[in-house]
């Protein structure tokens, strides 16, 4: 049975580069599906990018090899290729969501801050305010 378990370096490194694209634009996408977004310019990036990494997944997807002992596909690169398309998938589902249910963001209704402010002696004072908007 072949041992050849080996990987091309431009594919790990491709691989690398826009997995953590995707990761990022999952996060943002996840966010922006949370609290609400008027921006369509994550979720088309997102779109590109995950049909980016299936297409890269699909493309490099190691072929069946027929030996004396069996069928034999390389295993890293099958598993590489499969993180590639589950990955790009994912962004592509956030991404699609996110385009479809975009909508503004919802007004905050409690507020809060810290401040200071001049008091006797150069000293100052510290400050808290509390804003409820019915």
């Amino acid at each position: 049975m072949p041992t050849n378990h080996s990987i091309s370096t431009t594919y790990v490194i491709s691989s690398s580069v826009i997995g953590g694209l995707n990761l990022s634009l999952n996060t943002i996408n996840g966010m922006q599906i949370f609290k609400g977004a008027n921006n369509k310019t994550v979720p088309i990036l997102g779109l590109i990018a995950g049909v980016g990494q299936i297409t890269l997944g699909a493309w490099n997807y190691p072929k069946e090899q027929m030996t004396w002992s069996g069928a034999y596909v390389n295993p890293a690169r099958r598993n590489l290729s499969l993180i590639n398309i589950r990955l790009g998938t994912s962004t592509l589902i956030l991404s699609s969501w996110n385009l479809i249910t975009n909508r503004k963001p919802k007004e905050k209704s409690l507020s809060w801050n810290i401040y200071s402010f001049p008091a006797q002696g150069n000293n100052f004072g510290l400050g808290f305010s509390l804003t409820k908007r019915l």
